[in-house]
């Protein structure tokens, strides 16, 4: 190990050198074989044509807000976007019929996403209270799945998502798969 800097105050580097081993080659498969890909649920890769369908995008992360707005956008989605809780609800509740999905975060400051859930499933239909809702957060775990569910959510989907992965559920809320 080495370490050496330019001087107090300006930071320094340290360089570890850690000895490379062989891999036996029969050891690689093995490897493999505990991965369980079988459970992993397929992705369609034939997205049809998303033209059309209308999604309400919904963090308190205007890069996440972009990211996902860019990456339906490329499949021809009409993505809105609203930075809160409360945002969307006055969004979703003064034209309900400008919506088909909703994307929405759970992790945001002041109102979360399963407070925007519990206030849209208390609205009737021709308010917007059955859009089909996506919970599209860093909350992973199997219990936050569960519990997205239960609150209202039709699909939990952890972040980070592949743009394939996120039409192809947006596709499937919209009714074309």
């Amino acid at each position: 190990m080495d370490a050496e800097s330019p001087g107090e105050g300006q930071g320094a580097t340290f360089t570890v050198r850690l000895p490379l081993t062989d891999i036996a080659q029969s050891a690689i498969p093995s490897l493999w074989e505990a991965v369980d890909l079988a459970n992993e649920p397929a992705v369609p890769t034939d997205i049809p044509s998303l033209k059309g369908v209308r999604v309400l995008i919904v963090d308190d992360e205007s890069d996440m807000r972009y990211l996902f707005k860019t990456m339906l956008e490329q499949y021809g989605v009409e993505a809105s976007t609203a930075a809160s809780a409360s945002e969307a609800l006055s969004m979703l509740t003064a034209n309900p019929e400008k919506y088909d999905v909703l994307l929405s975060d759970i992790g945001m400051p002041d109102q979360n996403g399963y407070a925007l859930i519990r206030q849209i499933r208390a609205l009737s239909a021709e308010a917007g209270g059955q859009i089909p809702a996506v919970a599209l957060t860093a909350y992973a775990r199997d219990i936050d799945n569960r519990k997205a569910i239960a609150m209202g959510f039709q699909i939990h989907a952890p972040k980070p998502i592949e743009s394939v992965k996120l039409a192809a559920i947006v596709a499937s809320l919209a009714g074309l798969l």
